[in-house]
């Protein structure tokens, strides 16, 4: 039997683009699939070995995104996306894919239906158009700073739509270079796809009924591959709570070295994953705090009583996947979509990392230590998580695609359209 190529993109702008579809990826069955990997090395160091056809390709640095995130500026432009696609369509010419996977990889949506290849996109359900989103706060912003919250709020809900169709303007021109039709939201231009695949549980982030060509996949869960650490054994004290702490690599947490003294003076011991942050901006390691740099996620969520995230979607999901409760201290958008959910599901608080204050913290993680209904609603998270095995749902997804031989673009299909 032919085998099945499948081309994964990754947008190398946060550990999150690439860790999920490297997973998905790195999943699938050799003696069914051929599977190529494409993105900038920004996080190979984090992935370790692995036996993928990998190809590197040029995508914005971490640091210019997370510049991006704190200024507010879309660097998306057309120049940028006009580049993307050229090198979408020369790797497309050297592979030859019969399905392409991509996650954040926004130029996909215009070279994939313009070279006729079928088109799976990885996202969050908070950013379909069919996603039943709250209100959301203004993220923190370097402007915030400086006029304030009240302020800050009024100019985010007036200036809002008008960046967005400003984004979806420049993504739509592209789109009629190349010959295709425009997309009348920015919501569905984000999550186009002849796929869109949700990596959430719909008890999380839920949605009004989908169209056929969208459906939940389940969470999907990465942490580095690496055992507890050899002090492990000698440093733990079971008789205390244990607190895992890690900002991400899109964390932005300005009291970070006072929080971690803070938390240390509780009648607790806390683990905190520096990823890459200067290690002597921290308190020294204590019976009461180990400082590592990159940290066994998954195994430390199952052993503490709480997790401190930066609230995005990937360690809220670790956490609860071991029902865990999570704290988020956000700062970009996509982490205030994501713990808001959260939050409303009741499993989780979140907090503005420009504005919260130590002691409420503090406050907060003596509360789920001692017990409270987001301890109860995490673990019956983990519960409802389980009922998704992403890798078989990704895998149907594949085998569904494949059969998919007109090649015919979704572009069209009719939504209720509904903005975050």
């Amino acid at each position: 039997m032919q085998k099945v190529k499948v081309l994964f993109f990754a947008e190398a702008v946060t550990l999150a683009h690439v860790a999920r579809p490297f997973v998905l990826a790195s999943a699938l069955d050799s003696s069914r699939y051929d599977v190529s990997f494409a993105a900038a090395r920004s996080y190979d160091s984090f992935l370790g070995d692995s036996s993928l056809d990998r190809h590197s390709i040029d995508s914005l640095s971490p640091k210019e995104f997370l510049s991006s995130l704190r200024s507010g500026k879309w660097l998306y432009t057309p120049e940028v996306l006009n580049s993307y696609v050229q090198q979408d369509m020369r790797l497309f010419e050297e592979i030859q894919p019969d399905i392409v996977v991509g996650d954040m990889r926004y130029s996909l949506g215009i070279s994939a239906p313009r070279c006729g290849v079928p088109y799976v996109s990885l996202c969050n359900a908070y950013w379909s158009p069919y996603a039943l989103n709250g209100k959301v706060d203004v993220p923190c912003y370097d402007f915030v700073g400086k006029l304030g919250l009240p302020l800050s709020r009024l100019i985010w809900k007036c200036t809002k739509p008008l960046l967005l169709n400003r984004i979806l303007k420049d993504f739509n021109s592209v789109r009629e270079k190349y010959g295709l039709s425009r997309l009348p939201s920015f919501a569905e231009a984000f999550t186009f796809g002849d796929r869109t695949f949700y990596t959430d549980i719909p008890t999380i982030v839920p949605t009004s009924p989908l169209p056929p060509h969208h459906c939940y996949g389940g969470a999907v869960s990465w942490a580095p591959e690496m055992e507890l650490p050899e002090w492990w054994d000698a440093w733990r004290e079971p008789t205390k709570p244990l607190i895992y702490f890690t900002p991400g690599s899109s964390g932005d947490i300005p009291q970070l070295p006072e929080l971690l003294a803070a938390l240390s003076n509780l009648p607790v011991q806390v683990v905190f994953a520096a990823g890459g942050r200067a290690r002597e901006s921290f308190p020294q390691d204590s019976a009461a705090l180990r400082i590592m740099d990159l940290a066994p996620g998954t195994l430390l969520s199952q052993c503490a009583d709480v997790v401190i995230s930066n609230g995005g979607s990937p360690t809220s999901y670790q956490s609860l996947g071991q029902g865990t409760p999570v704290i988020g201290i956000c700062s970009n958008l996509d982490q205030f979509l994501a713990m808001g959910h959260v939050e409303k599901r009741g499993a989780g608080v979140m907090f503005r990392s420009d504005r919260f204050r130590i002691e409420d913290v503090c406050e907060r993680v003596v509360e789920f230590i001692e017990g409270t209904r987001h301890s109860f609603i995490a673990r019956q998270v983990a519960r409802e998580m389980k009922q998704f095995n992403i890798h078989k749902i990704f895998e149907r997804l594949l085998a569904e695609l494949k059969g998919f031989s007109d090649n015919v673009s979704v572009e069209h299909a009719p939504s209720r359209l509904k903005e975050f």
